[in-house]
């Protein structure tokens, strides 16, 4: 199986439903479904920070 890496800005968009590029991200989701994706824990601590720093989205 081949892998696609995402790097934070994918992970916050597709998990942010009012993230401008979401839509961007769901089509790319959709597109990559015979990949798996893989990130790294540094993305993952990225993507953590990120929505700490927010009272809501």
């Amino acid at each position: 199986m081949k892998t696609v890496f995402a790097d934070t800005g994918y992970w916050i968009a597709i998990l942010n439903p009012a993230d401008d590029l979401r839509p961007k991200a769901v089509s790319l989701s959709n597109s990559l479904a015979p990949f798996q994706i893989i990130t790294s824990e540094m993305v993952f601590t990225e993507v953590l920070n990120s929505f700490s720093k927010r009272e809501r989205f």
